[in-house]
């Protein structure tokens, strides 16, 4: 399963995973400042044939500019999984960053130093982790695989 994750907004943060036998981060980056819907999109082209497309819906937060730019960047991620047929999933942003701490995502190698720099691709990588452990549509074995990992368990 090969899953990509995006982060919209005035810098867009993207990851792309895969799981065969374990959660694998094969890539990720941050796209603008700056107009980036075309790059986005080539972005997201470029990661190959993906089978599912996780990006975070817009949430208000009183910041006009904020919403406007995360809507259109919400809307090449929903323009690409038409175009290309890839199933995708819609999640709020307080799910993923509030489960996903630094400290989960540093446990599973996941987490880009320094912070500040790259938040936006840290964030796209919480999506992906937040949707594999929570998610019904993962497998029980699946999603227990990568928590003992987050938690340090082996068993």
């Amino acid at each position: 399963m090969r899953i990509a994750c995006v982060d919209p907004g005035g810098r867009t943060g993207w990851a792309l995973f895969e799981y065969i036998d374990t959660l694998r981060l094969l890539e990720a980056g941050q796209v603008g400042p700056g107009d980036h819907h075309l790059l986005l999109e080539e972005t997201l082209y470029g990661l190959g044939e993906l089978d599912l497309l996780i990006y975070e819906r817009f949430e208000h937060r009183n910041d006009e500019f904020a919403r406007l730019v995360s809507l259109e960047y919400i809307g090449v991620c929903k323009y690409f999984c038409q175009k290309y047929s890839v199933r995708s999933v819609e999640q709020g942003a307080s799910q993923a960053t509030k489960w996903a701490t630094n400290d989960k995502m540093r446990a599973l190698g996941f987490l880009k130093s320094p912070l500040f720099e790259n938040k936006d691709e840290n964030d796209a990588k919480r999506h992906g982790v937040f949707f594999m452990c929570n998610s019904d549509s993962v497998d029980i074995v699946v999603r227990r695989q990568i928590l003992r990992q987050m938690f340090g368990k082996t068993k």
